[in-house]
């Protein structure tokens, strides 16, 4: 995926999930969180989907409604990436 597909891609997986009533992402991911994603995946879904699916996890824990650049580099340090 191109760098500017990755928030489109990313807020689809996060609708799906979460079927939303109102329509209104209960999470989002920062501007900083989606370069940090492209940074680290190249635009990779599959990576993409790993990445994103570890950092969602990190910030239900955090009880944070936005995943930023410094809990997606944690968790792909994490998965060793």
């Amino acid at each position: 995926l191109e760098k500017n597909e990755i928030p489109e891609y990313i807020n689809h997986r996060v609708k799906v999930a979460c079927r939303s009533k109102n329509g209104k992402l209960p999470v989002t991911f920062t501007p900083g969180g989606v370069d940090a994603l492209f940074n680290l995946t190249k635009g990779t879904p599959r990576v993409i989907n790993i990445l994103c699916d570890r950092a969602l996890l990190a910030g239900y824990v955090a009880e944070s409604h936005a995943i930023d650049e410094q809990m997606v580099y944690k968790c792909a340090r994490e998965i060793n990436l």
